[in-house]
């Protein structure tokens, strides 16, 4: 891999963890992040970060559904 700036690595580092997204993928994705405007960046970490309090399994039939 090229000699990328640690957080860039990182964020590729992470993208590889969804299925399907090989090193290839998600310096492609990485890289188009990087153009995103800074709100955009912003609303997707913060939904990333509230995903798992917001959305829970049923116990009874597996659907996924949002806690209030």
């Amino acid at each position: 891999m090229a000699s990328y700036p640690k957080s860039l690595l990182a964020l590729v580092e992470g993208l590889k963890k969804l299925p399907g997204v090989g090193r290839k993928t998600a310096e492609r994705f990485a890289f188009k992040i990087l153009d995103w405007p800074q709100k955009d960046i912003a609303f997707l970490a913060a939904t990333l970060y509230q995903l798992t309090d917001s959305i829970k399994k049923c116990n009874q039939c597996g659907c996924l559904q949002e806690s209030s």
